[in-house]
């Protein structure tokens, strides 16, 4: 039987630095343990800008004043209905599930201050990691829309948009994903109501569903929530 692809998740860390770059302990009462994403992104945006000023003659070159920046941008998904943010999440099934904010959330933190008791505290900076990739700096913006709901009009699916941004210019050219590890390159598909899993792996014409299942560690392929996301497309 074919095995499933394994998928590197990616994490997102904080960092705490000193006015000259060093690493510092961060507090005790702050998470340090790495955030890992439900699903990775399908898409990195990489912008590079610089700040410059034209001089008061006219078509003179415009003058550079200040020091360049990389922002980094990706969106990621969470779906508090699977079986694998059940570990997060303190309740389980289709109507008993948690909050999906439960988990947005914990990206949100990395926008806040480390010692909120303290006041003009900024937040620590945010390391990106993902195969080769490690970006750090400033997680200076998130957008959440939540596109799921339960009938009780609990959240259930949420995209997070976030942005990234370092005070340098930062081309990362030696990044690459090897390609016997695509992680994050499939794209989802939605269960429809009454949908189970054997159902469509047919219709996609995959006889192995249960290649299927473990890979998106499904208890019960014979039921499965409306909206649920699956990677259809894990075996070999």
């Amino acid at each position: 039987m074919p095995q499933p692809v394994k998928i590197t998740p990616a994490t997102l860390t904080p960092v705490l630095k000193d006015t000259d770059g060093n690493t510092l302990p961060l507090p005790s009462s702050y998470p340090k343990a790495p955030f890992q994403v439900q699903f990775n992104p399908q898409t990195l945006k990489f912008t590079y800008s610089v700040q410059t000023q034209s001089k008061e003659k006219k078509d003179a070159p415009a003058q550079f004043i200040a020091q360049g920046t990389t922002k980094l941008s990706l969106e990621l998904w969470f779906d508090a209905t699977l079986a694998t943010a059940a570990n997060r999440l303190t309740a389980q099934g289709t109507e008993n599930v948690g909050d999906v904010r439960e988990l947005t959330q914990q990206v949100a933190k990395f926008m806040k201050p480390y010692d909120e008791t303290k006041k003009n505290l900024a937040p620590p900076l945010v390391r990106f990691d993902w195969g080769k990739l490690q970006f750090e700096g400033v997680m200076d913006s998130m957008d959440e829309t939540i596109d799921l709901f339960s009938p009780t009009g609990i959240a259930l699916r949420a995209s997070v948009s976030i942005s990234i941004s370092k005070q340098e210019i930062d081309y990362l050219a030696n990044y690459s994903v090897p390609r016997n590890n695509p992680a994050g390159t499939n794209p989802l598909q939605a269960a429809t109501a009454g949908a189970n899993l054997p159902q469509m792996a047919a219709n996609a014409g995959i006889s192995d569903w249960k290649s299927i299942a473990a890979a998106n560690n499904i208890d019960n392929p014979r039921q499965i929530a409306t909206g649920t996301l699956l990677n259809l497309n894990v075996s070999a």
